[in-house]
């Protein structure tokens, strides 16, 4: 009941954020959430720290979200009375929100069909094979039985390859959240240029924010995508890496592709088009759940459901990005340029082909006897500088990036006065 609380307050908080969003205020918007985030901690650790248990840290959350509540109130502030001539018709924001609200679920959904149809499905699987297990643990470990009282569960061996594939999302989504401040500065800009009908700034828009977009994911992502167990064992255990890099490689990019499914929605969302947006969030819905509802069983025969959920997620997001930008095309005539996409995929297998063939470790191994998590960061510089380099040599990064951004500036400076 407290932590109902916490969504109370942070629903009014999100009217205020979405206010300077809009407006354009962006410096409050990151302000007011960067402070959220370090209230909320300081609540959290606060009261834990002082002994006050779950209830304590539950209020300090609460205590933070009303704290942030009342600074968004006096720092973006209160509507103020208007004209009757600028009143706005109550229907169409109410038809747009439900919209909106529609899109957000699937888009939320998407993100977790894997997890949730894993711990169902092999829990299923264990359940149906429990009596083979039991006496899988008895050949191998004939004292366990008796000495521990152990018996194999279905629900927590399913737990298990949930935990493995919750760490292997927990970086997998990190191109995702390279880009969502993209989502954020992107859906008031194509709100207004759609408005004014300006069709050749709307094209730019597109263009460029799917390719920065992609150039951004993919920068963090080629980094997993080539030493993906080496980058599990610096955050968790080596059975997690071990387990789990196979996976990472493929959902890694999946999340690149992700990333772009996200910025296509956005657009739609901001142009005003969300039935387009909601059936593109779900087709690809429904492609990732009937995809890994046929192979997670499949995959549990073999002892593989990790690396087969992700290459049927990853394939499920490379489509619905595919989908997506096909609808945006059709819409506004624009993007993610071709070449822009062929040079990207260029530095993305360089950079992969430099990770797997451990440049850095035999160059700098010469030299110094470097190894372990301290190797790994190295080994990530390198990957990514690769990536990037490569983006310079083909042109895709350049000068006409910067005044690209300069331009966007000047088309927006008018609106801004």
């Amino acid at each position: 009941m407290l932590a109902g609380l916490i969504v109370a307050g942070y629903s009014f908080y999100a009217v205020f954020i979405g206010t300077a969003n809009g407006l354009e205020q962006f410096h409050k918007q990151a302000g007011l959430d960067m402070t959220f985030a370090t209230l909320r901690v300081v609540g959290l650790l606060g009261m834990a720290m002082a002994g006050f248990g779950v209830l304590g840290v539950i209020g300090g959350w609460v205590a933070a979200a009303f704290v942030i509540l009342c600074a968004a109130i006096v720092w973006v502030g209160l509507p103020g009375p208007v004209a009757p001539d600028e009143r706005l018709p109550v229907r169409p924001m109410v038809e747009f929100f439900a919209g909106v609200a529609v899109y957000l679920a699937l888009f939320n959904l998407l993100m977790f069909i894997d997890s949730l149809l894993i711990k169902r499905l092999t829990t299923e699987y264990y359940a149906a094979h429990q009596a083979g297990l039991g006496d899988a643990l008895a050949a191998a470990m004939p004292w366990a039985v008796g000495a521990t009282g152990y018996h194999p569960d279905p629900s927590v061996l399913a737990d298990v390859q949930n935990g493995y594939y919750a760490a292997v999302q927990n970086l997998a989504r990190l191109p995702y959240q390279a880009i969502i401040a993209v989502t954020f500065v992107v859906f008031p800009l194509v709100s207004r240029s759609t408005f004014t009908e300006d069709r050749e700034t709307t094209r730019r828009y597109v263009e460029i924010t799917t390719r920065y977009s992609l150039i951004f994911a993919m920068a963090l992502a080629v980094v997993m995508a080539a030493n993906p167990a080496d980058v599990l064992g610096l955050v968790y255990a080596p059975d997690y890496a071990e387990r789990g890099g196979a996976a990472l490689t493929a959902l890694a990019l999946g999340n690149v592709a992700f990333s772009i499914f996200a910025i296509a929605g956005t657009i739609l969302n901001g142009a005003g088009r969300t039935l387009p947006a909601v059936v593109t969030a779900a087709f690809t819905l429904g492609i990732a759940a009937v995809a890994n509802y046929i192979a997670i069983p499949i995959a549990a025969e073999r002892g593989s459901v990790l690396e087969i959920a992700a290459l049927v997620t990853t394939g499920a997001m490379a489509v619905g990005a595919l989908v997506s930008g096909w609808v945006l095309h059709r819409r506004f005539g624009a993007f993610l340029p071709a070449a822009s996409a062929l040079r990207i995929a260029i530095a993305t297998g360089a950079a992969i082909g430099v990770g797997r063939a451990r440049v850095a470790e035999r160059a700098i191994g010469y030299v110094v006897p470097l190894h372990g998590k301290l190797m790994t960061l190295i080994e990530a510089l390198v990957v990514g500088a690769t990536f990037l380099v490569v983006l310079v040599i083909t042109r895709e990064l350049g000068r006409g990036d910067l005044e690209a951004i300069k331009a966007m500036r000047r088309k927006r400076a008018p609106a801004e006065t």
